[in-house]
């Protein structure tokens, strides 16, 4: 980050500094950075998202769920299973018993249960694709306060940096006028005074702007904070039920819904099918005979199996219900507030700037009538820190007024 140092070349023919100190804090606030970010917010959430396990992990989870759902649509509920038997006489009496049987047993679909199975692997997706867009708006309301809190440290760095160049031209011009004998040595000291606070107000000034530097590097992996605001909202308040919030609970309560229809519905294990042959005599003088095997395994169901996935999946939906109605009224809530916030602070900037331009325009007056002897200097010092504190004023009501368009947006749900 570079910060902007203005030295116009009337300071040094040692011109009056009224224009000087007017001039530093006015080129910040009313003239763009020459050093402003190309990318926008939108380039740095993307940036912050892809640094997330979730969105790394994002392809192999729906590889998992196409697996799953390749499974719920195969002819058969499991994997067929081949058994092979032998028995014989030989340990024995050895008088030439033998058999040879394979079978191969397939299990079965139970009616309906294909289709609840399917149902449960779709209402699963979904639900992980409500909640991977939920995670992607909470991950826009961390960028943002990062964005915002590293724009308001920046702006007060550049405030704190004009101040202080101000502020020291002053002392430059106070302590000619003291050599020269027309202002007494203590105004020396008060001028120098003042430069020294300036010079404290802005290590602290950096010290806050490098914390949030570092935040918003740590989160985003991107080492310049853009200076592209948000595009203000045109449209009207969106439905609170399309909300990712609202709609992640909602997805989860279907999800539950489906898992509850299964265990409702499957209430034994698949059945399954044997088809095998054998091949058997009964001793050495017999020939040998061919059988052909046909087997149905029919499983019992139980409330011991049952009752655990059914009251589970019953827990699950209560659950999501009511998520899902708590997720609506609190979204609706955080709307009405953002809007009174954006309201507030739009109100709020127009009052900054008029409080900064009659600042600018007092302390340039008072300026002019130091330089012709008709104010003191603790007037002059006072017109300077009034006017620097009201350019910071100015500067927190646009960041404000910024930061309250992104959390309009962030309250209708919508990422950068």
């Amino acid at each position: 980050m570079v910060s902007v140092r203005i030295m116009p070349p009337w300071l040094a023919a040692r011109i009056n500094t009224a224009t000087c100190s007017t001039t530093l804090i006015t080129a910040f606030l009313f003239a763009a950075p020459p050093n402003a970010a190309a990318q926008g917010l939108k380039d740095v959430f993307e940036a912050a998202w892809g640094r997330q396990p979730l969105a790394q992990a994002r392809e192999a989870r729906q590889d998992a769920f196409a697996a799953r759902r390749t499974a719920a649509e195969a002819l058969l509920p499991g994997p067929p299973a081949i058994s092979l038997d032998h028995e014989t006489d030989r340990i024995g009496r050895n008088d030439g018993l033998r058999k040879f049987t394979g079978e191969v047993a397939l299990p079965l679909w139970l009616p309906g249960q294909k289709e609840r199975a399917q149902a449960v692997v779709g209402a699963e997706r979904e639900a992980y694709d409500g909640q991977l867009a939920l995670a992607r708006l909470t991950l826009a309301g961390e960028v943002r306060d990062a964005y915002w809190l590293a724009r308001a440290a920046v702006a007060e760095e550049r405030v704190a940096q004009a101040a202080l160049d101000s502020v020291a031209a002053l002392e430059a011009d106070v302590a000619r006028r003291v050599k020269a004998g027309e202002l007494a040595r203590v105004d020396g000291n008060r001028a120098l005074a003042e430069t020294q606070l300036a010079k404290l107000a802005l290590a602290e000034a950096q010290a806050r702007m490098l914390r949030a530097l570092a935040q918003f590097r740590a989160l985003t992996g991107i080492e310049r904070v853009p200076d592209q605001s948000e595009v203000p909202l045109a449209a009207g308040r969106p439905d609170a039920a399309a909300h990712p919030d609202v709609t992640a609970a909602a997805r989860t309560a279907e999800a539950a819904r489906t898992r509850l229809a299964q265990a409702s519905g499957d209430t034994r294990d698949a059945p399954e099918l044997g088809l095998g042959a054998a091949q058997s005599r009964t001793d050495a003088t017999r020939p040998w005979e061919q059988t052909v095997l046909l087997r149905l395994r029919i499983p019992f169901g139980g409330d011991n199996r049952n009752r655990p996935r059914i009251a589970t999946a019953s827990a699950e939906l209560a659950e999501g219900r009511a998520a899902q109605a708590r997720a609506a009224a609190r979204i609706e809530a955080e709307m009405m507030s953002a809007e009174r916030e954006r309201e507030t602070a739009r109100n709020a900037l127009p009052l900054a700037e008029s409080r900064a331009a009659l600042a600018r325009d007092t302390q340039a007056l008072i300026a002019r009538g130091f330089t012709a002897g008709e104010f003191d200097l603790p007037t002059r010092l006072r017109a300077e820190r009034e006017f620097k504190e009201a350019a910071s004023g100015q500067v927190r009501a646009r960041i404000e007024a910024g930061r309250a368009e992104s959390r309009l947006k962030q309250a209708y749900g919508m990422t950068p």
